[in-house]
């Protein structure tokens, strides 16, 4: 069990692009993002930079509107319910997979089996928890099932993007990937860049971008100097501090939310007056003016963002009491036990920053604390690894 201290709700600058006005005109553009992705097996793990790259390549039966709003994508039309347990989905016909396999119920059925497969491990069963497995009625209908009552399906196929049935189960599937999307894999340079290449087949409207190579920049100010220098077209995660010294920059509020998960079987955070102290020492107020520059939306009071569904805007925003903090560490004996603060550099907005600034509001409480910051990959290893605590 874990109690989960929430930081912010959609932090604005974390999803901000700054670009040169000629991107959008260019045949040829290049992107530089903060980390490198663990793998472009889109089903195995949880990393953004993956997703950034994938997301062109690969696609889902459903999608989303720019305003949320779920929609047909590889499913011709909105599933369907055929009993409390059973949801049916109809298929685009004549689509294929880049290297020729074609897109029908069986390759459903198999992506389905494939991500909620214990052996398969992946790192995004959770958002599958209710699935229980998929059925080909024909070519183009499968009916995918659930344990229960399940009314967060469709959206849960909104995230779930689908393999090729055969192709998968190659070696290079990890790094070469193959979907239906607009884009193909091109080439990866490890350590340096990605390539994909518009689909000249694609069955939906066809890009406007004829190639795009991702380099990987982890250094916020490395990024920014790239895109000023010319050296690349859009950048993510700008700095709020740099945003009036691009050509251009769009910061929109997210959809993802900063949180630090407390471990309830370290010596000192098994207490609970420990976790409600660290969680009493964050002045989040401070962190989103200060290190965000004001483009950050503090947490409401709970684990739902303000866009997801049950979202409870009548909540109070969660308490700073330093001085609380400080006489429950106290009470509870944990002065000066040490607490390991794991998080990662490249990935979010200010990642190193927002951790340094969290372990330092931990120390004035009076615990010691052992930051470790690892490159994402790494990160996503021990997140994952039960043995860490």
């Amino acid at each position: 069990m874990s109690l989960m201290t929430r930081l912010f709700s959609g932090v604005a600058v974390a999803a901000a692009l700054a670009f040169s006005p000629l991107a959008a005109e260019a045949a040829d553009i290049s992107i530089a993002i903060g980390s490198e992705p663990s793998t472009l097996d889109p089903q195995i793990a949880n990393d953004g930079a993956e997703r950034a790259v994938n997301d062109n390549i690969y696609e889902t039966l459903l999608k989303r509107t720019p305003t949320g709003e779920l929609v047909p994508g590889l499913a011709e039309a909105m599933p369907t319910q055929v009993d409390d347990k059973t949801w049916e989905f109809k298929l685009r016909s004549g689509i294929s997979f880049h290297n020729g396999e074609p897109f029908n119920a069986d390759a459903v059925v198999h992506s389905v089996e494939r991500v909620i497969d214990p052996n398969f491990n992946s790192a995004q069963a959770s958002y599958f928890g209710s699935v229980t497995g998929a059925e080909k009625v024909d070519d183009l209908t499968v009916r995918i099932t659930t344990s229960g009552p399940d009314p967060l399906l469709p959206a849960r196929m909104y995230w779930m993007k689908i393999v090729p049935a055969s192709f998968s189960a190659d070696a290079k599937f990890a790094e070469a990937p193959v979907g239906t999307g607009p884009y193909k894999f091109a080439g990866w340079t490890r350590g340096s860049d990605i390539v994909i290449e518009a689909n000249d087949a694609y069955w939906g409207d066809k890009p406007s971008i004829d190639k795009v190579t991702y380099r990987f920049l982890s250094e916020a100010g490395m990024r920014v100097s790239s895109l000023l220098a010319g050296e690349v077209d859009l950048i993510t995660n700008l700095l709020p501090e740099f945003t009036s010294s691009v050509p251009k920059y769009e910061a929109v509020t997210g959809i993802e939310t900063s949180i630090i998960i407390l471990s309830t079987e370290n010596e000192a955070t098994k207490d609970v007056r420990v976790r409600k102290a660290l969680d009493l020492s964050i002045d989040r107020d401070a962190l989103a003016n200060s290190l965000f520059g004001g483009y950050a939306t503090p947490a409401p009071g709970q684990m739902a963002n303000a866009k997801a569904f049950g979202f409870d805007p009548s909540l109070p925003p969660f308490e700073y009491d330093p001085e609380k903090a400080k006489a429950l560490i106290k009470e509870a004996g944990a002065e000066g036990k040490t607490v390991k603060l794991l998080g990662e550099a490249g990935r979010w907005l200010k990642d190193r920053e927002l951790i340094e600034a969290v372990a330092a509001y931990w120390s004035e409480a009076g615990v010691n604390v052992d930051i470790r910051i690892e490159e994402f990959g790494e990160y996503l290893n021990q997140l994952f690894d039960q043995k860490i605590r």
